[in-house]
């Protein structure tokens, strides 16, 4: 991310951020662009944040590191987050587990 810019990110920029490295197979940027939302930049993750982290983790086959997340979130999972593991489970064939 740009950090010489006055520009300031929200939950939607590291929404898009994170989404982008999904779909690039950028796993480990993904993930520490997540843990900058709330060390460096002060912001709450969405729901919509983590659903995003468990796609990103699932569509690298990471499903194991995925339930761990979800295990770890400090709230409910949402939607958001089911379907990002359901999806994964689906094209990984796991669906039975």
């Amino acid at each position: 991310m740009v950090r010489e810019s006055d520009v300031k990110p929200d939950q939607v920029t590291f929404v898009a951020l994170i989404s982008a490295c999904s779909h690039a197979g950028l796993v480990e940027e993904g993930l520490t662009y997540f843990k900058e939302m709330d060390k460096e930049y002060g912001i709450t993750p969405l729901d919509e944040n983590h659903g995003y982290v468990v796609d990103l983790l699932a569509r690298a086959g990471r499903l194991d590191e995925a339930k761990s997340f979800i295990a770890a979130m400090p709230k409910k999972p949402g939607p958001s987050v089911w379907g990002a593991l359901r999806s994964a489970f689906k094209i990984y064939k796991e669906i039975s587990k």
